[in-house]
C-alpha cells in the first residue's frame, strides 16, 4: 500500500504524499495537546462498552429464568439492532446536551443488543444438566453463574466483546460529531471540513493503531491466558485438575 501511494498520488487530485503526511504526524506529536482527543475517546469508548455489555449479559442471563422472559428478551434485543446509530447520537445530544454521557449513552445503546445476542446464545447452548448438578450440590446462584456459565460461555463473551468493540469505535466517531465536539471524531470532523488531508490521515492512522493495539495487543493476549488449558507449547490437549 505505501508503495502504490507513494507511486499514484501526483495522479490524483485528493491524496498528499507520503512526504506531507509523515511532516503532518511530527507537528502533531511535537504538541503533546494531541493526546487529550485520544485519551478521551478511550474514556467514552470503555465507559460505553463496559455498561452496554454488562447489560448484555445481564439480559442474557434472565433469559434463562423462564420462557416469557426469553420470548421478551428476543424481541427487545431484534427492535434494539435496529435503531440507527445517529438517531441515538440525537437524542444523547438532547438529553445530556454537549457532553461526554451523551457519547457514552449511544455507544452503550448501540453496542447493547450486539453484545446481548452472542451471549443469548451462549446462553440457549448451556446444557440443562450441569446448572442441575449445581443445584445437587447445592451451589448457590452466584455460584452456579461462576463456576458453570460463565466457563461455557467464555467463547461466546470473547465474540461479543470483539463484536462490541469494532462496533462501539464506529458509533463513538458519530456521536462525538454531533453531541460531544471532542475527541478523535472531532478531530476527523475539523481536519476534513478545512480540506486538511494530510490531517486526515494521521488521524487515520492513529485511529487504526489504537483499533490494533486492544485487538491483538490485549484481546488476543487475554483470550490466550483464559484459554491456555486447551492446549499446551506442543499442541496437546491438556486436562485442568482443580482441588
Amino acid at each position: 500500500m505505501l508503495v502504490l501511494w507513494s507511486l499514484l498520488y501526483d495522479y490524483t487530485t485528493f491524496l498528499p504524499s507520503p512526504g506531507e503526511v509523515l511532516e503532518e504526524a511530527r507537528s502533531m506529536f511535537g504538541n503533546t495537546d494531541v493526546f487529550a482527543p485520544i485519551l478521551g475517546s478511550l474514556w467514552r469508548l470503555l465507559l460505553g462498552l463496559v455498561i452496554g455489555f454488562v447489560a448484555g449479559l445481564m439480559l442474557a442471563l434472565q433469559s434463562t429464568r423462564g420462557v416469557f422472559l426469553a420470548q421478551v428478551t428476543n424481541t427487545y434485543v431484534r427492535i434494539a439492532l435496529t435503531v440507527p446509530s445517529l438517531l441515538v447520537a440525537l437524542l444523547g445530544l438532547v438529553i445530556f446536551g454537549i457532553s461526554d454521557w451523551a457519547a457514552v449513552l449511544t455507544v452503550a445503546v448501540i453496542v447493547f443488543p450486539f453484545a446481548a445476542v452472542p451471549m443469548i446464545e451462549g446462553v440457549k447452548s448451556l446444557d440443562p444438566e450441569l446448572q442441575k448438578m449445581g443445584h445437587v450440590y447445592r451451589m448457590s446462584r452466584m455460584s452456579v453463574i461462576r463456576h458453570v456459565v460463565l466457563p461455557h460461555m467464555a467463547p461466546f463473551l470473547f465474540s461479543a466483546i470483539r463484536n462490541s468493540h469494532a462496533l462501539g469505535w464506529k458509533v463513538l466517531i458519530v456521536a462525538e460529531i454531533f453531541s460531544v465536539q471532542s475527541g478523535i471524531g472531532q478531530q476527523f470532523n475539523r481536519a476534513f471540513s478545512l480540506f486538511d488531508l494530510p490531517r486526515v490521515i494521521v488521524w487515520l492512522v492513529i485511529f487504526l493503531l489504537i483499533i490494533g493495539f486492544i485487538e491483538y495487543g490485549v484481546l488476543a493476549v487475554f483470550e490466550r491466558r483464559v484459554f491456555r488449558w486447551r492446549s499446551n507449547r506442543n499442541g496437546r490437549r491438556t486436562v485442568a485438575v482443580g482441588v
